[in-house]
């Protein structure tokens, strides 16, 4: 049963979440893009379960199949993450999808989890079905991990349910 934080200052890091996802939003009129992402998850750090939003924007598909994402997550315990990486996605003709993507970012705890560096590596897999023309759901895995630039790097993981629609 997932239970959310009753930590103090839950939702700390709201504003900087609602400033990243305006800038990925403000982004989404500045060129093309393929879709944008909405997704609810469980993040797990040291034992500790949180309610995770995330929003990312996914670029049309540029060289080796990669495309330009910009992300930004807030859990319940008020930690924010954001950043630009790189996704790919593999699509049957039937209508499923695999994909990953990996992305830098920057952390910042509020009174969330210490994860031992600002810059905080985000790498995730999802496997879903397209929706119509233009919308899919995927269910997904990603961990988090400032990949040894810290003094301790206990690293964090979610599942999460995600909705896309493209911005066609």
């Amino acid at each position: 049963m997932l239970r959310i934080s009753s930590r103090p200052g839950r939702l700390s890091g709201f504003r900087p979440l609602a400033i990243a996802v305006s800038a990925i939003l403000a982004l989404s009129n500045a060129a093309p893009a393929q879709e944008l992402a909405f997704s609810l998850g469980v993040r797990e750090t040291d034992g500790n379960r949180d309610a995770e939003l995330y929003v990312r924007r996914m670029e049309d598909e540029r060289a080796l199949g990669l495309s330009l994402v910009y992300g930004a997550a807030i859990t319940d315990a008020g930690p924010v993450w954001a950043g630009v990486g790189l996704a790919g996605r593999i699509e049957t003709s039937s209508g499923w999808f695999f994909g990953g993507s990996f992305m830098p970012g920057a952390y910042s705890r509020g009174d969330g989890p210490d994860l031992g560096h600002t810059l905080q590596f985000r790498t995730d897999v999802e496997a879903g079905i397209q929706l119509g023309s233009s919308s899919q759901i995927s269910i997904g895995l990603d961990h988090t991990s400032n990949g040894g630039l810290g003094d301790s790097n206990p690293g964090s993981n979610s599942i999460f349910l995600r909705y896309s629609v493209g911005l066609r």
